[in-house]
């Protein structure tokens, strides 16, 4: 969990943490506390990218990410 958001929320802050989902059995939204979560979006194969290969997938996730906020 980030501890800049979850020091945010804490502060009463509503604050949603996007990442890419790498394992088919996560969650998709995992409530860390009244105010803080971590939504998980999938964004091309979900397993692990090698980071010189993850801006391939920016694209896919700025669509799930939007889709996310209709």
């Amino acid at each position: 969990m980030c501890l800049l958001g979850e020091a945010l929320a804490k502060q009463g802050f509503p604050v949603d943490m996007f990442t890419r989902s790498s394992e088919l059995q996560q969650g998709s939204i995992v409530q860390h506390s009244s105010n803080c979560r971590t939504i998980r979006l999938v964004a091309g194969r979900q397993d692990f990218i090698p980071r010189d290969e993850i801006y391939g997938y920016l694209p896919i996730f700025v669509q799930e990410f939007q889709k996310f906020q209709l």
